[in-house]
């Protein structure tokens, strides 16, 4: 004997909303970090904010971003220090910012690591946005070893 599926009642399978979207453009990107009159900070129903944009971030999200331009202003300066000893840049586009002048190269390093950060910033919700961001947090950590192994083998 098979058992039937429950079956929705007609009137919850139909669309019941009479506005459309209430707002008239889309969220700025200043808006998403400083605005306070924003509203959309998650979702009614439980698996509706997958792969969907809020308006605003979660604080641990903005730790994240903070944590990241950290170590990168970390890393920068470990790598001025490298070269400086005697070492070499091993990434070709940070090589050349280098080559320009070692403000070109902080700048270029922050400016980088600070749009990447943004960008997966916005896409919070994406759990492809989460793997990254703890792949790259797992990347500086290890070159945060490497760092101090040069260190360490320089003295």
């Amino acid at each position: 004997m098979r058992i039937p599926a429950y079956t929705y009642p007609s009137y919850l399978k139909q669309e019941r909303r009479k506005q459309l979207d209430r707002r008239s453009r889309p969220t700025s990107l200043y808006d998403c970090f400083f605005s306070p009159r924003l509203r959309r900070r998650g979702f009614r129903r439980r698996g509706e904010g997958v792969n969907r944009y809020v308006d605003h971030l979660r604080l641990p999200i903005v730790l994240w971003v903070a944590a990241l331009l950290a170590l990168s202003m970390v890393d920068a300066a470990l790598t001025l220090a490298h070269v400086q000893l005697g070492g070499k840049e091993l990434v070709p586009t940070m090589r050349w910012a280098l080559d320009q002048g070692m403000d070109t190269f902080i700048s270029a390093k922050l400016l980088l690591t600070a749009v990447g950060a943004v960008y997966l910033a916005a896409h919070q919700n994406f759990p492809m946005a989460r793997l990254a961001y703890r792949t790259l947090m797992g990347a500086y950590l290890g070159l945060m070893v490497y760092h101090l192994s040069l260190v360490v083998n320089h003295w």
